[in-house]
């Protein structure tokens, strides 16, 4: 049963919205037949699960059902008898695949860097799309278009996509006030190659500055892998990072 033909059988079963389930029966293996009271009259829904006759559908027709009920019917007039139907939906066509809004600057981002082509938001919803199919060995297309884009734009697509992939992150922890304990933090991720952007020194989280102050550290990864090994450095070394969100790189707080 395709996308288009289900459109039409839960365009047709609206009727039954606000319904009351009266009658629970099952008169084969595979089929269950619903009774379903609104406004008055009666509805009879027919849920088939078979192999090549499956449907669902409002019918008429006249079934006999076994004098013991099987025992997936009992447990259904159990759990269903009385229910209400609250709404029939399709989720979706076949074919449609929905994509997150974060996936656009993390596509834009894969197109620039690997690919060398600057695309627009609207043309990169197939890139992003491809993440969501097995195109494994197929040969797939993916129809782009680009130009409509002002440097402004650009920039923020850019930063939104490092962010999302980890390229940018920021960590706070608190840390003795003592000489030296600046260093100690940027040798550690030196050595895990990660490059600091932005730094900001706090001492007056707390009234007793020699308890802890405040750090909070921007820098730049490889992505998620790196982030998390340039936290775990930290951590093997006596800190305690927290991730952050990560406010606007080139503006002051």
């Amino acid at each position: 049963m395709d996308g288009l033909t289900l459109w039409a059988v839960t365009d047709e079963l609206q009727q039954l919205v606000d319904g009351k389930v009266e009658k629970i029966q099952m008169p084969e293996q595979d089929t269950l037949l619903l009774t379903v009271r609104k406004g008055g009259g009666n509805y009879r829904l027919l849920l088939c699960a078979h192999p090549e006759n499956g449907r669902v559908q409002i019918t008429s027709a006249s079934y006999t059902n076994p004098a013991e009920p099987p025992m997936f019917c009992m447990l259904l007039r159990k759990r269903l008898h009385g229910a209400r139907i609250k709404a029939i939906v399709q989720k979706n066509l076949d074919g449609v695949i929905l994509v997150d809004d974060r996936e656009i600057p993390a596509a834009f981002l894969d197109m620039a860097e690997n690919h060398k082509m600057i695309v627009e938001t609207a043309g990169l919803l197939t890139v992003a799309a491809l993440r969501h199919l097995d195109a494994q060995g197929k040969k797939v297309v993916a129809v782009l278009s680009g130009g409509n884009l002002d440097v402004l734009t650009m920039s923020v697509l850019v930063q939104h996509g490092l962010l999302i992939r980890d390229r940018i992150f920021t960590f706070s922890l608190l840390l003795p006030d003592r000489p030296g304990e600046l260093e100690r933090i940027a040798h550690i991720i030196a050595q895990k190659r990660g490059n600091i952007l932005r730094m900001e020194h706090n001492q007056f989280v707390h009234i007793n500055r020699n308890a802890a102050v405040a750090l909070e550290v921007t820098l730049e990864a490889f992505g998620t892998e790196h982030k998390q090994e340039i936290l775990d450095a930290l951590g093997a070394a006596g800190y305690a990072p927290a991730p952050t969100a990560t406010s606007a790189l080139y503006q002051s707080k």
